[in-house]
């Protein structure tokens, strides 16, 4: 059965989780409505209504969209639709010139329908829930070796991104990393962080095809993609490809420019070992880890010294 309510606290005025049924028998609960994403520039958006204690339902919901304290005639999302129970998922159209931001929404369930933001219904429910409407996320960056120019080893890729953003793991690995000549895929280790309200991924590398024993991946080109459904921000998709919207995978490395190779003995990211690779090399080489002039990017093995392994190495590439 439905609760009967009169809506006395119900004066027009947005509230999050107000709430003006005090009856014992209600026909959702205030997890009874779940908002989906609500991006900036889409025309459409959706809420899932979970319907508790009745067989059917109709509902009625508004959202300020202009943010004046007041749900109008115009912002009135659902118009007496249907629902029965179990979870529904349920469209509704989104203002072309909507902005950015927090604003609220009410959601009126009853039997008869019909109800407007305020005022008597004879059964049923209302909720109000803080929406918010949002931008795209967007990956702001992709750094090599923190910056390091030097492409003579890659042991780190960082992702940073331009807000804090939901990682869906639980549903597939958001990121892969690909060796482009030999369409292998190399197996990473994340660590996620926060820093300035942004989501920063680290990434190290497991050794194996593509990875040397010290963590490094081998020579060749390398591709970063990452899978737009896996990251959102309150439920909007990553803009993985520009576009300005949610969705398009992201990918790093498809350029040049990208500069996403390895090249033993390429200390300043030429994409050649030349003859200043080999006056540096040689400034370094027989130094160990921990001297001032020991050269990480030559250390081929990960030994913590320069020597003619490492030596070695360089010569097969020098000149390439």
């Amino acid at each position: 059965r439905l609760g009967a309510h009169r809506d006395g606290e119900l004066d027009g005025t947005p509230s999050a989780g107000a709430d003006g049924d005090d009856s014992d028998a209600s026909i959702a609960d205030e997890d009874g409505v779940q908002w989906g994403g609500s991006e900036v520039g889409s025309t459409l958006s959706a809420l899932t209504v979970a319907l508790e204690n009745a067989d059917i339902a109709m509902v009625d919901a508004w959202i300020d969209f202009d943010r004046d304290g007041v749900w109008s005639t115009s912002e009135q999302i659902l118009d007496s639709v249907v629902v029965s129970s179990s979870l529904q998922t349920l469209n509704y159209s989104l203002p072309a010139d909507v902005a950015a931001g927090f604003t609220y929404a009410r959601v009126r369930l009853s039997s008869a329908g019909g109800l407007s933001p305020t005022g008597f219904a004879p059964d049923g429910e209302v909720e109000d829930y803080q929406v918010n409407i949002v931008t795209s996320p967007r990956v702001e960056s992709v750094v090599i070796n923190h910056g390091d120019a030097q492409r003579s080893t890659v042991e780190t890729v960082t992702v940073t991104f331009d807000r804090v953003v939901d990682l869906h793991d639980f549903a597939g690995d958001p990121f892969e990393f690909v060796n482009v000549d030999t369409s292998t895929t190399v197996v990473d280790n994340a660590v996620v962080s926060q820093i300035n309200d942004k989501t920063v991924v680290e990434f190290t590398f497991v050794a194996g095809p593509s990875v040397t024993n010290s963590g490094s991946l081998l020579d060749g080109d390398y591709r970063l993609t990452i899978d737009a459904d896996l990251v959102s921000y309150f439920g909007v998709g990553l803009d993985g490809d520009g576009d300005g919207r949610g969705g398009g995978e992201y990918v790093f490395g498809a350029n040049a420019t990208d500069e996403f190779f390895r090249k033993f003995g390429d200390i300043n990211g030429s994409r050649s070992v030349d003859l200043f690779d080999f006056a540096v090399f040689r400034s370094t080489f027989g130094r160990t880890s921990g001297d001032p002039n020991y050269e990480l990017g030559f250390d081929s093995d990960g030994n913590g010294i320069i020597d003619l392994f490492d030596f070695a190495a360089f010569r097969a590439n020098f000149g390439s």
